[in-house]
């Protein structure tokens, strides 16, 4: 939908300590004093242009000379986009890091540290867009004013829904939560077999789409070896593993890498989130607490507390949490729903649709899949938001400016604003 250029789409990270990575600023922290001088960390701020977190990562690591598993971040950021956020490196000196010389890449600032960045230690981001004609379209952007964007957020308190966005299914085929279904009902060979041979108009490599249909077709696993693109790794190793083993669905699933079979597992848990989000907004309760729903208030950052959900037991109770929530103190929470999810009746219906039990979330022949589930908000503030109408060259321009938490999509916020 957007064609955003990286200069018109910065994204600078917050800090679990509530520090923003600023773009272009040096960000230090003194050396910790360690545990043991055998194992250590050097944790680093990254600037990149142009480079997803993972190849930046791979890139990194290449230079120096290491697996890139040595190498951790808090969370992953746009390719297409200017960005700045933690990573840690094990046992790699500061100055090693400090004099990489790779394009598009800086690194602000590097430091010794006795633990790892964690995947999702992070409080949020900061974004800062310019929409122009050229990246949101010419039909759009007329319509668009800095006022009008301001009046319009302004009357639902800078509140805007809280979806996964298309990113979480998939870059380009859009199965990855089809994929995910089959799982927790343990059918790895459907799985794998709409994984391997899907295809759609997001895949823009013909070749590829060309060999997926053919496989379909023949279900010849060694040919599809030398048809499938080499680029296709993931697929590959699966191929090579069902041409010595045609029948092992399981085991050619369990040549992809861990982060990639729960991502699976994930997208399905976000499909089940937005269509149960999506049936609240249509009912006009986005912003409305009842009884039996959770909710949770802001940290000191002013973002979602998560980890600390609370159930609305009463009206009463109801009646205070819409007080905070005016008051842009508390959200309501939806549910990424797992084994130990208390149900409500709407979850109950929509499982009872796909037909799946929740107790499938525990996965008998890959129990390092299993999921318990967890909380997100079903909407969030657009924290700090600013807005501005310039001209440049000649042409209009409108900065946007504001903060979301970490999980949440400024793609999602986009779509809101515009619309």
């Amino acid at each position: 939908m957007f064609k955003f250029a990286p200069e018109d789409f910065i994204v600078e990270e917050i800090a679990l300590n509530g520090d923003v990575i600023e773009l272009d600023k040096p960000y230090l922290r003194p050396d910790e004093k360690l545990h043991s001088t055998n194992n250590f960390f050097t944790v680093f701020a990254l600037q990149k242009k142009l480079w997803t977190t993972s190849n930046a990562i791979r890139q990194i690591a290449d230079r120096l000379h290491i697996n890139s598993s040595r190498i951790n971040f808090a969370g992953n950021k746009d390719r297409n986009a200017i960005t700045t956020q933690l990573c840690s490196a094990f046992a790699v000196e500061p100055k090693r890091l400090q004099s990489l010389g790779i394009r598009d890449m800086k690194i602000l600032g590097a430091w010794i540290a006795n633990d790892k960045v964690k995947l999702g230690a992070l409080s949020g981001n900061r974004f800062t867009i310019i929409l122009t004609e050229e990246n949101i379209g010419s039909a759009q952007f007329k319509h668009l004013s800095a006022e009008r964007i301001e009046t319009m957020l302004k009357k639902q308190n800078y509140a805007i829904p809280n979806p996964f966005g298309d990113q979480r299914f998939g870059s380009a085929r859009k199965n990855t939560a089809t994929v995910g279904k089959f799982l927790i009902q343990g059918k790895f060979k459907e799985a794998v077999l709409n994984y391997l041979c899907y295809t759609d108009e997001g895949e823009k490599d013909e070749s590829s789409s060309k060999a997926r249909r053919l496989l379909e077709k023949s279900m010849n696993f060694h040919e599809a070896l030398n048809t499938f693109p080499r680029y296709l790794r993931h697929e590959q190793y699966m191929l090579f593993h069902l041409s010595k083993n045609p029948n092992d669905f399981l085991g050619a699933f369990r040549k992809l890498h861990r982060s990639l079979q729960l991502l699976f597992i994930h997208a399905y848990q976000s499909e089940l989130f937005n269509k149960i989000l999506e049936a609240r907004i249509k009912k006009g309760k986005l912003l409305k607490p009842a009884i039996g729903d959770y909710y949770c208030e802001l940290n000191e950052l002013g973002f979602p507390k998560v980890e600390m959900p609370l159930k609305i037991e009463s009206r009463v109770q109801a009646n205070e949490v819409k007080k905070l929530i005016a008051k842009n103190r508390a959200v309501i929470l939806g549910k990424l729903i797992g084994f130990q999810t208390v149900l409500s009746k709407d979850e109950e219906k929509l499982l009872a649709k796909e037909k799946i039990k929740k107790e499938e979330f525990v996965m008998k022949s890959t129990p390092e899949l299993n999921s318990k589930g967890a909380f997100r908000p079903n909407f969030v503030y657009l924290k700090d938001f600013a807005c501005e109408e310039y001209e440049k060259a000649g042409k209009r321009k409108i900065r946007l400016k504001f903060s979301l938490p970490s999980g949440s999509y400024a793609t999602v916020a986009l779509k809101e604003i515009i619309s």
